[in-house]
């Protein structure tokens, strides 16, 4: 992968993501609510090279119009970013709520036992050769998340809170309602879609729940 750019500068670490023409036109006039991965390649700092990495929009749907937008990457299980196989880029970078807000949730325990939070760093984001500023890389909360706060006792089921959204083909959508720790009955089909199970998904267990 060869792409003129704009030259490093300044302390933070420089991501680049590189999409091809039709990827690129993809990504920018399909539906912004669409989480299909498309496929790129992710430049570290000018330095590594990771092909075959998934990226689509990230966020709410009341967060993922405007620009820049938020994203999420997923990179290939053999070539996984130091580590990382995957995270997301949020658009709210160079506002130190966010950071500020992980940093504040994690000093909120003992010293040695702090409150489970995100990892979170400051970084240069830029996209097909468009510089997007300072955004915030930020750990996604997930079965890696959870082994690392909850050793020992990390295979229970994790779920996430969410508003129950109903989207239309016009790409016209409507809160159907907030999620509520409530009694709904015992079908979990009452829950679905306000908690997404993000473990253990193809289980489908809601028992513990």
């Amino acid at each position: 992968v060869y792409q003129p750019g704009n030259p490093e500068g300044g302390p933070l670490i420089h991501y680049r993501l590189v999409l091809d023409d039709d990827r690129q036109d993809e990504l920018e006039n399909r539906s912004i609510q669409s989480d299909d991965p498309l496929y790129g390649a992710f430049v570290f700092n000018d330095s590594e090279i990771y092909q075959s990495v998934g990226v689509h929009f990230h966020g709410s749907p009341w967060e993922r119009p405007g620009n820049p937008r938020s994203f999420k990457l997923s990179f290939p299980g053999d070539q996984k970013l130091h580590g990382t196989k995957k995270f997301n880029v949020s658009r709210y970078g160079a506002n130190v709520n966010d950071g500020t807000a992980h940093y504040l949730i994690g000093r909120n325990g003992s010293s040695n036992e702090p409150a489970p939070h995100c990892r979170y760093e400051y970084v240069r984001w830029e996209v097909s050769g468009e510089d997007q500023g300072i955004l915030g890389r930020v750990e996604t909360v997930d079965g890696a998340y959870v082994k690392r706060w909850f050793r020992g006792d990390d295979e229970g089921p994790l779920f996430r809170a969410n508003g129950k959204i109903f989207f239309r083909r016009d790409e016209t959508w409507n809160l159907y309602r907030w999620v509520a720790l409530e009694d709904w009955g015992a079908d979990k089909e009452a829950y679905r879609w306000n908690w997404d199970l993000h473990t253990r998904e193809l289980e489908d267990d809601w028992t513990q729940f």
